[in-house]
């Protein structure tokens, strides 16, 4: 339990990643020992979160599997459902994607949680040319954005880069200069990952406005950026982001 507490403190507070993932395996090796369930429970939703930021496709199936049998578990449920419609999404499935999350994002117990959830879903939902209800959606959540009090590294990033799909998906809605408003905003200077994010975002609404913008590189080095700072996970939904709206097919450095 103890490592359990380190990971989500490696996570929220630091963002490191593999630090995360280092205690969360500690603390299902100790659980298994110890023949603690819930505990166990825990530390492999931990784990999954952190193979999720790292796309790493097959850690995940096999985490996915040993959380298969929790079928009695609300919590696993939802977070199984969530981190399945983020893998559908790095598929170009946005359709599949926000089907999975029309009722669950909203399920969901801490604002925290239903901000970054319904960012993705208000982007799904435009991308497979739904506008009016990835409007509401999108709106829904800015108004929670705006009234949330948030701490640590983790969460601060994330709660932007969550305005930042919420702007994407406003653009893709056909209102990119409500999306360039969203955008301005957001203080890209604060941190790499929120400057990456709203840079690659960014080009993406100017290109919606001008077929003729020439950003290919811009992209591509912004999406590389974002998987160097331990955002594999947006930097794929970005890339199938891309790739939809008939642009440049991107991929991202090894």
């Amino acid at each position: 339990r103890a490592n359990a507490v380190l990971s989500n403190l490696a996570l929220h507070e630091r963002d490191d990643v593999g630090l995360q993932l280092r205690y969360a395996e500690m603390s299902a090796s100790a659980a298994m020992k110890a023949g603690d369930a819930f505990a166990l429970q825990t530390a492999q939703l931990q784990t999954l979160s952190a193979w999720m930021r790292r796309a790493d496709i097959p850690r995940i199936i096999e985490v996915e599997q040993q959380l298969a049998t929790r079928t009695d578990s609300d919590l696993v449920r939802r977070f199984l459902t969530l981190f399945r419609a983020l893998r559908l999404a790095w598929e170009g499935r946005f359709s599949e994607a926000h089907h999975l999350l029309t009722k669950s994002w909203k399920q969901l117990t801490f604002d925290f949680d239903r901000i970054v959830a319904g960012s993705e879903y208000a982007l799904f939902l435009a991308l497979d040319r739904r506008p009016e209800e990835s409007s509401a959606a999108a709106g829904e959540i800015l108004t929670l954005i705006g009234s949330a009090q948030v701490t640590g590294l983790f969460r601060t990033r994330s709660l932007m880069v969550a305005k930042a799909l919420c702007a994407l998906a406003e653009s893709v809605n056909g209102r990119p200069s409500y999306a360039e408003k969203v955008l301005r905003t957001i203080d890209r200077d604060r941190d790499a990952v929120i400057g990456s994010t709203i840079r690659i975002v960014d080009t993406m609404v100017a290109r919606s406005r001008s077929r003729a913008v020439n950003v290919i590189v811009n992209i591509s080095d912004g999406i590389n950026s974002l998987a160097e700072l331990g955002y594999r996970d947006i930097a794929s939904l970005l890339i199938a982001v891309d790739y939809t709206l008939g642009h440049c097919c991107i991929r991202v450095a090894e």
